[in-house]
């Protein structure tokens, strides 16, 4: 299995791969013995006298109580107990994972505080596949995900409940299986744990990945309908996009290029131009496509971000507002919106090839005996159904400020909630182009231009059928399909 690096910069990437079981993580010696050493630098500041915010002052708008930070720092179970307001199901694991990746790269940074112990134990359970349970909702975003990394921090001290091997056990008993010891934390530790963006981040990387997918399901699908609909071939010229300028328009007539790879049955319907659902899938595709390529040097940016606070510098806490998410936030509210024009397209599509009036001599619905039959009409209803999900999941999380802490806390990012709405977006999506896929290969079957198929086509096209075929209900192929798209795009 693949060993990834923690201590230098990562890639959302190889986040993910951490998260979903498909690599291990490391991190160097020298990293463990930098930790030490600014581990030193707070705790003799501490000794000097020196005032350091949530370790010798309470947090948030308790700021102005002076504490005893080794008091403090015996009761942190307790601190991680108050911090334990979630509520909702569970956040995926690989999602959990994900935070425990980047929480282990951003204190690998040196400037945290926390002991070489914490971290060994958060990469000892990540490769020991032990996740604690972290309900999906209570983060603002700032300071930090508190609520989320709690759960964490709590698993770390042996308390609260874990997944483990596929059981859901109490922390205390998954780790003394492994010979596995929870911590004893020590100063400013468990606010480092839970005082940073790793939640929100993971979200987003998940979120990106499942974007990534549903374009590349989008130029799939897209392809198949403009040779369901005998579309012009001279929509998507190269040398006519290039001169739009944008680099995502390009990217994406590049990849339908090599799809379409034979295909035959572009231009065949006979008109000048199409309709612009299948006029301009380039352009609105690209649009999404050149939106993931600035989310994606983000989501980077942040993972390998120092995102807590206070930091130790020049042997001093210096207090700042790095938690503060709204670079994701901002960056999933921008996904959200930007998967939207994609799949109002796609529906478009789906609608067109079923309306008689638009279809280019193709029987109403694509039912083979109409009247008698409705055909695939009610896939449309699907679409339509799952879209209006979906653009009302896109409006912004940004927007939206809830103060908190006696007003201490007065701006808050809520990238948690944007990162969740994109990433159901996407998941939402990847149904509307199965859908598409279902009703595009009924099209073709009915015309009779599957000779003319592009060989990457023709596979997926057969696949849809079968699903049609086998499936008792119109629901199940869109399941079914959505479940073969996900593996098949992967694969690509």
């Amino acid at each position: 299995m693949e060993v990834i690096d923690l201590s230098r910069d990562v890639s959302y990437r190889d986040i993910w791969k951490i998260s979903v079981g498909r690599a291990r993580a490391s991190i160097r010696d020298n990293v463990y013995e930098t930790l030490e050493k600014r581990r030193d630098e707070l705790l003799e500041m501490i000794r000097r006298g020196g005032k350091c915010y949530g370790v010798t002052t309470g947090v948030g708008g308790l700021k102005d109580f002076e504490v005893d930070p080794f008091d403090v720092a015996r009761r942190s179970r307790d601190f991680l107990r108050e911090h334990t307001a979630g509520s909702g199901d569970p956040l995926d694991k690989s999602i959990v994972r994900g935070a425990m990746a980047i929480l282990v790269r951003q204190f690998s940074n040196g400037y945290s505080g926390v002991s070489p112990d914490t971290v060994s134990l958060l990469m000892e359970m990540l490769n020991r596949d032990i996740v604690p349970i972290v309900p999906r909702y209570g983060s603002l975003g700032a300071s930090g995900d508190l609520a989320p990394m709690a759960y964490i921090g709590l698993a770390l001290t042996g308390m609260g409940f874990v997944e483990k091997g596929g059981r859901i056990q109490r922390s205390s008993q998954a780790l003394a299986e492994e010979g596995l010891n929870p911590l004893d934390l020590g100063p400013k530790e468990a606010l480092s744990i839970i005082n940073n963006t790793a939640m929100s981040t993971s979200i987003a990387v998940h979120a990106l990945v499942a974007a990534e997918k549903l374009l590349k399901a989008l130029e799939i699908s897209s392809s198949i309908a403009i040779q369901a609909m005998g579309t012009p071939k001279h929509h998507v010229d190269l040398e006519m996009l290039s001169l739009k300028r944008h680099p995502g328009i390009l990217g994406v007539a590049v990849d339908i290029h090599r799809i379409l790879d034979g295909s035959s049955n572009l231009g065949r319907s006979g008109v000048i131009q199409d309709i612009y659902s299948y006029r301009c899938i380039p352009q609105v595709l690209g649009a999404l496509r050149d939106s993931l390529e600035y989310v994606r040097s983000v989501v980077d940016r942040e993972i390998n971000a120092v995102t807590d606070n206070p930091v130790i510098l020049r042997g001093e806490c210096v207090s700042g507002c790095n938690f503060h998410g709204i670079h994701i936030a901002i960056a999933m509210d921008l996904l959200s919106i930007s998967m939207i024009p994609a799949l109002i397209q796609c529906e478009r599509r789906i609608s067109a090839i079923l309306d008689k009036n638009l279809s280019h001599g193709l029987p109403p619905f694509l039912s083979e005996n109409p009247g008698k039959s409705s055909g695939l009409m009610m896939l449309q209803y699907l679409a339509a159904a799952l879209l209006n999900r979906a653009k009302t999941l896109s409006i912004s999380a940004t927007q939206d400020n809830t103060p908190t802490s006696a007003n201490h806390e007065d701006h808050v990012s809520n990238s948690l909630n944007a990162g969740l709405k994109a990433l159901e977006i996407a998941e939402l999506g990847l149904r509307i182009a199965s859908i598409e896929m279902l009703v595009m290969s009924r099209a073709l079957s009915l015309r009779g231009w599957l000779d003319g198929l592009s060989s990457l086509t023709k596979k997926i096209h057969n696949i849809a059928i079968d699903k049609l075929l086998e499936a008792e209900t119109l629901g199940e192929a869109v399941d079914a399909m959505v479940r073969e798209l996900a593996t098949f795009v992967e694969d690509l």
